[in-house]
């Protein structure tokens, strides 16, 4: 049953009868593909609203027209961009990496205990929110525990503090980092 759809995609293919919906579908899928080339979710975006169109007009009779599969291809592209901004599956907002500072003061929980030498954190920014992290005050905290980042470093090792002592060692710190 398979083989015959393939058998009879390929016919259709190759006898010039295959239609503009079918073009949008296999078009929309290259442009997916092509995204593993050029990261950046410019071409992902692109080619869910070309396939999406292109499904759509396969699969709902009379959806077929070049304006029509166009309007379907911008409904659904725009419907993807916004789902990428929203979920932020990019890591777009950049709050990791493009200016270490807007992590301080970012809530985060300890996933491994933290100390002077070791420990992980898992804050709620950024397209990767896991983050290796040393304890500010020396004290162990451990897994569990609510943590804010104190100083953020070089924006690869935060050093952290709990949650209820943060609020002064913060100030205390840009104090310090100030004068």
């Amino acid at each position: 049953m398979v083989q015959d759809l393939v058998v009879d995609v390929f016919r259709d293919l190759f006898e010039g009868e295959m239609d503009l919906s079918f073009w949008f579908a296999v078009v929309g899928l290259f442009v997916l593909m092509g995204e593993a080339l050029v990261p950046g979710g410019t071409l992902m975006v692109l080619g869910i609203g070309l396939m999406l169109a292109g499904v759509t007009g396969v699969l709902v009779p009379g959806i077929g027209s070049l304006l029509q599969l166009s309007i379907l291809a911008g409904i659904y592209g725009a419907v993807a961009f916004a789902m990428f901004r929203k979920f932020d599956f990019f890591g777009e907002r950049g709050e990791q990496t493009s200016d270490r500072f807007r992590l301080q003061g970012e809530e985060g929980v300890v996933e491994q205990p933290v100390t002077t030498d070791a420990g992980r954190v898992k804050l709620r920014t950024g397209f990767d929110p896991h983050y290796t992290a040393r304890s500010y005050t020396g004290e162990r905290i451990p897994e569990g525990t609510r943590v804010v980042v104190v100083d953020p470093r070089g924006g690869n090792v935060l050093d952290v503090a709990p949650v209820d002592e943060a609020a002064d060692l913060i100030e205390e710190h840009n104090e310090r980092r100030g004068s």
